[in-house]
């Protein structure tokens, strides 16, 4: 039965004092719940990765997401380590004064046209 709070299966501090929490299983980045990488760097800024047997994985949220000493805002959005969303932009980049940068994918095809609506299939029955 796994353990439910298990704190992070590796522990890095650096010289300049930014700390890495990392949860394994059988050696690869994964976690339920909560992001299997986070990084706190000396500056103030941190990233955090959620991961699904070594890929970068989440289905309700950016799967990658960094935040900046700045104030800036990097999110990216994945599936099996595929750039991915379905219903918004899988890349997005907030700046502290609200300009933003936009990519759209759609499994690991990036979508140039926002207006971009995948056809229905339509079966049509042989008579």
């Amino acid at each position: 039965m796994a353990t439910i709070n298990k704190g992070p299966d590796r522990i890095e501090v650096g010289a300049d004092g930014t700390r890495i929490e990392q949860w394994l299983r059988e050696g690869l980045l994964h976690r339920i719940g909560g992001p299997a990488h986070i990084e706190v760097r000396a500056d103030g800024g941190r990233s955090m990765g959620w991961y699904r047997e070594g890929k970068l994985h989440r289905a309700d949220g950016p799967a990658w997401l960094d935040i900046y000493p700045d104030g800036t805002r990097r999110e990216r959005w994945y599936i099996d380590d595929v750039p991915h969303r379905a219903d918004g932009p899988a890349c997005i980049i907030v700046r502290p004064d609200g300009a933003r940068v936009e990519e759209w994918w759609i499994g690991g095809h990036q979508v140039k046209d926002k207006c971009f609506v995948p056809a229905p299939v339509q079966v049509v029955a042989k008579t």
